[in-house]
């Protein structure tokens, strides 16, 4: 089928429009038929939208069922309206920015990818959409990203850009920079990009309003590093990935990973190994989930181990992995390692906030309170608990919900200790243990003492530690 007649700055919108007609389709059944949005379709027959992606004329085109000059004669309008950068001459986009490889065995994450989806159905153009992805190390969170940008990626028409942030390095990357390789991968010429941070972020904001883009914005810093990165109108979408909470971050949805459930542990593994290993031993597969945490990030190296050793016995590996003193060495996997990926986060931590995330793990017990943190910490209630605050908005530490008590991830848990046995020694660490475990049994006595019935209820004398006594039964009941 040829279109004839179709030329000027929009002649992809109407050729677009020509062919749908053409195929006696409305913009709601072929934005279906291509798995886009029918506001991005509209936007492109509008001419709002020029020089979609080739994934996106090819989606277009299978849903037209054109015929290949028809195609070609599409491809090129979309081609002409590219950014100088993204034209390739027959291939598809590329940019400097392009988006990682999207993992085939990626897994799990259904209600949080519906949630982007939805998310994005439903944005307006005067408020678009900025998701903070985080969590504690190891959770995924890039690969979550990623997953859901390319599955978006028809959505966007006008590009995908993904950026590295840095902000576990030494020296994260500056705003001003990332802004300017921003504005490159959109096609700006260096002679127009402007000097300054807040000239550079103007003019992103300004390209990115009439434009429909998706920015994944990775591994982020702080909210410094990003809010000149972000769009102000327009319906371009932001995903930003970060182990911090960013929680002084204004208006964005936040997407908040846990580790996986049992099943989908083992549905990873399942997927990197291959069934019929898992379904051999079966059991050994759940264990080694379970040995892992469920965290994403130790399964996915058990798997990689064991792929690149076809013969080896998952029982072995769980073996190796019952040894808690070996846990972690056992968790590597070529580059792949779980105690680096921690030691990422421990290393930006300020010196009280690592004292604290090193001597609570000597904790006894699933949880502590600040008051167990100050004292094996050697620091007042108040300077612990806002350690054990910083460490919680660094993923390093898991809130209760309704107390001011904090737990650690096994492999978390693991890692502190062996920092603190190397870092503070092993006398140091008894001695805190032996002083954590007589301030437990003064106020167990102190709480005994309150059932004592020769013993007036409401009087402390005699308490052991008046200072931490229980103040009436209920107290000492709890």
């Amino acid at each position: 089928m040829g279109v004839d007649g179709a030329s000027g700055p929009d002649e992809f919108g109407q050729l677009l429009v020509a062919l749908r007609r053409g195929a006696g389709l409305s913009q709601e059944q072929l934005a279906h038929l291509a798995g886009i949005s029918v506001r991005a379709l509209a936007d492109m027959e509008r001419g709002r939208t020029r020089g979609p992606q080739r994934g996106t004329v090819q989606a277009l085109c299978e849903a037209l069922r054109v015929e290949p000059s028809a195609a070609g004669e599409l491809e090129r309008a979309a081609a002409a309206g590219r950014p100088r950068g993204e034209r390739t001459g027959g291939g598809p986009a590329r940019h400097p920015l392009a988006l990682p490889r999207d993992l085939h065995d990626f897994t799990a994450r259904r209600r949080s990818l519906d949630g982007l989806r939805s998310l994005v159905a439903a944005a307006e153009a005067a408020d678009p959409p900025v998701v903070v992805v985080c969590g504690q190390p190891g959770l995924g969170k890039t690969a979550f990203a990623v997953h859901a940008a390319h599955s978006l990626a028809p959505f966007f028409p006008d590009g995908q850009f993904a950026l590295d942030l840095h902000g576990m390095d030494m020296e994260p990357a500056d705003p001003c920079e990332a802004l300017a390789r921003l504005l490159r991968a959109l096609g700006v010429a260096d002679r127009g990009i402007p000097p300054g941070t807040e000239d550079r972020s103007g003019l992103l904001r300004s390209i990115l309003a009439e434009r429909r883009v998706l920015l994944l914005l990775d591994n982020a810093g702080n909210e410094a590093q990003v809010r000149p990165l972000l769009p102000a109108t327009g319906h371009s979408l932001t995903i930003v990935t970060s182990r911090n909470a960013l929680a002084g971050l204004e208006a964005v949805h936040r997407t908040e990973l846990s580790v996986l459930r049992r099943e989908e542990a083992v549905e990873l593994l399942t997927r990197i190994v291959g069934p019929e290993r898992v379904s051999a031993e079966a059991q050994a597969a759940r264990d080694l989930a379970d040995l892992c945490g469920n965290l994403p990030l130790a399964v996915r190296i058990v798997g990689q181990r064991l792929a690149a050793r076809p013969g080896e016995r998952l029982r072995k590996l769980v073996g190796l992995l019952a040894q808690e003193e070996r846990r972690l060495d056992a968790l590597r996997a070529g580059g792949l390692q779980v105690r680096t990926a921690f030691a990422l986060s421990y290393r930006r931590l300020g010196p009280s906030a690592r004292t604290v995330f090193r001597r609570a793990s000597l904790a006894a017990g699933k949880d502590f309170g600040p008051a167990t943190a100050a004292l094996l910490a050697g620091l007042s209630s108040a300077e612990a608990a806002r350690c054990a605050e910083e460490l919680t908005d660094a993923g390093l530490l898991q809130p209760h919900p309704s107390e001011e008590r904090y737990r650690f991830h096994d492999l978390l848990r693991l890692f502190a200790e062996e920092r603190a046995v190397t870092e503070d020694g092993p006398e140091t660490c008894a001695a805190a243990r032996d002083l954590t475990a007589r301030w437990m049994l003064r106020r167990a006595t102190a709480a005994a003492l309150r059932f004592d019935a020769d013993r007036h209820q409401d009087t402390h004398d005699g308490d052991p530690d008046p200072a931490t006594a229980p103040a009436d039964r209920d107290q000492a009941r709890t």
